[in-house]
């Protein structure tokens, strides 16, 4: 049989991509934007669990951290005729300690066990919350660290009074318990975190306290390593500002420790944490 469709039209049968034919639907733009705001839901639903879940991974190695400073200096004493690495003393005067601060000529003594001090680097002396610890300032001299440390420290002081102190002096004449380094949980001039509009060169307050804590707002909490070499969360309701190098009430740390001197359980009521 003889083919009756004219040239043009077998054209069009043999093409089924000819302009013609139907093509796909793009998106509208109400389409495109319904995409992108729920796209912008989903993430602003996540964000904060993966917010939570990166603070969560810092607690964690600022835990280890402390865990490590505390077996360092197991080792450390028995090589040091029973003496821990001591923090600070205030310039001379024998009950006066600056818990967040070290000596240079004592620093170099925990390198061999690894708990370097050294600036620009990654340390065990200072949370993954405030980075850039330790600091050296050249002007008293000292070490700035990125931890409340209480080793060596024979006096607590603050606004009650000054009492001698249950910290770890001697490794063998201190109780497992006691507290050997702690997040740094302060209050500066009256305020948590440093202070809106200082102008004082105060780089040891900053980014605190460091865990779960806004401007201007109470921390959740912080770590603490004990002198057995355990560490754990406590909570800031359970923590009391124990000693501090002002007892002016201008520099307020808090820490926790459930074996307190008689002196100190007389006053416990006025040093309890509050917001």
């Amino acid at each position: 049989m003889q083919n009756t469709f004219s040239p043009s039209v077998r054209t069009r049968i043999s093409r089924p991509n000819a302009p013609w034919k139907s093509r796909r639907r793009a998106f509208t733009l109400i389409e495109l934007l319904v995409v992108i705001a729920i796209i912008a839901i989903l993430a602003a639903m996540l964000l904060p669990a993966l917010a939570a879940a990166k603070e969560k991974a810092k607690r964690t190695q600022c835990l280890n951290n402390l865990r490590q400073l505390a077996i360092g200096q197991n080792t450390y004493a028995p090589d040091n005729s029973d003496y821990l690495l001591p923090a600070r003393d205030g310039g001379g005067s024998p009950d006066v300690f600056v818990q967040v601060c070290l000596n240079p000529p004592e620093v170099s003594a925990t390198a061999a066990l690894g708990l370097v001090v050294s600036s620009n680097a990654a340390s065990v002396w200072t949370c993954p919350n405030r980075p850039g610890f330790p600091i050296f300032e050249p002007s008293y001299p000292q070490w700035d660290i990125g931890y409340q440390y209480f080793g060596g420290i024979t006096n607590w002081l603050n606004e009650v009074g000054n009492f001698a102190a249950n910290s770890p002096v001697r490794l063998g004449r201190s109780k497992g318990s006691w507290t050997l380094a702690a997040d740094c949980v302060c209050k500066i001039d009256g305020t948590w975190g440093l202070p809106q509009g200082t102008t004082r060169d105060d780089v040891i307050y900053s980014n605190t306290p460091q865990h779960g804590s806004k401007q201007g707002s109470p921390p959740q909490g912080g770590n603490q390593s004990f002198v057995d070499g355990s560490a754990r969360w406590v909570p800031f309701q359970q923590m009391y500002r124990l000693t501090t190098w002002n007892a002016d009430g201008s520099r307020i740390y808090y820490m926790y420790q459930e074996d307190l001197p008689p002196a100190v359980n007389n006053v416990l009521q006025y040093l309890h944490g509050h917001p």
